[in-house]
């Protein structure tokens, strides 16, 4: 919703529709559909109203998406790894890296003098969404004011490691100044570095606590320093204007 009224102020015709693909497209000829996570139903009667398809593939296996070969003029991948094993699986179809832009509307973090993470999303999808990690705060995203509550914290702290997933959190992360705590993720790497400090390897939770420790006693260090400043540094990068600027790029070469 954020990059289709991104692109509206900058003169485009663009909506969001969410629901069945058979019922939300029903109208939609001569466009580019981008849909997000789920590819469309029937995408011959879409081809047939002159519709130009792209998947935004967010958490999806790549080795699993034969039938984007034929259906979708391009595909977007959250990092440079899993877009390469695409290609490896389907070196005919087109694919693209879209690291995923930071809510536009989280701000930096209040100063703080000490160390506070926290954990924000879904209750299901992380380990630091469970409890029982020492000095973790859980922040449900899905509360009117998260985004106010979220500037209490300088640290924040993703536990997972799933090669399919965009850095959304990263994203946020940066967009916060604060200091990023996750799993070594593709994208993650690739933005940050593969020596950043602060990666997770494994999510056995002494593992986890043991860097969770080690960054407390390195907070205010030049390490805690130099990690931080790798986390701002992406910001513009994973900005919602960079994102609205690739897609006119995309859309550009795709018409």
């Amino acid at each position: 919703m954020q990059v289709a009224e991104a692109l509206r102020c900058r003169g485009w015709n663009c909506v969001a529709v969410a629901g069945p693909s058979l019922w939300a497209l029903r109208g939609v000829r001569d466009s580019i559909i981008v849909c997000v996570k789920s590819q469309p139903h029937r995408h011959h009667a879409l081809h047939a109203k002159r519709n130009i398809l792209i998947l935004d593939a967010l958490d999806h296996d790549p080795r699993l998406l034969r039938d984007c070969e034929g259906a979708c003029a391009a595909v977007l991948f959250g990092s440079e790894a899993t877009r390469d094993v695409y290609l490896a699986q389907y070196p005919a179809g087109r694919a693209f890296v879209f690291y995923h832009h930071a809510d536009p509307h989280i701000l930096p973090h209040h100063p703080v003098m000490q160390a506070k993470l926290v954990y924000v999303g879904e209750t299901v999808n992380s380990i630091g969404s469970k409890g029982g990690l020492r000095g973790v705060a859980l922040l449900d995203f899905k509360k009117a004011d998260w985004r106010e509550r979220l500037r209490a914290y300088n640290a924040h702290f993703s536990g997972r490691l799933d090669v399919t997933k965009s850095v959304v959190k990263l994203a946020n992360c940066s967009a916060s100044h604060a200091v990023f705590i996750g799993g070594k993720e593709p994208g993650a790497v690739e933005l940050l570095g593969d020596d950043y400090p602060y990666f997770l390897t494994s999510l056995q939770p002494q593992d986890v606590q043991c860097c969770l420790d080690r960054y407390n006693a390195s907070f205010g260090s030049p390490l805690w320093h130099e990690a931080r400043a790798r986390v701002i540094a992406q910001q513009q990068r994973l900005s919602l204007a960079a994102s609205v600027a690739q897609y006119e790029r995309l859309f550009a070469e795709l018409t």
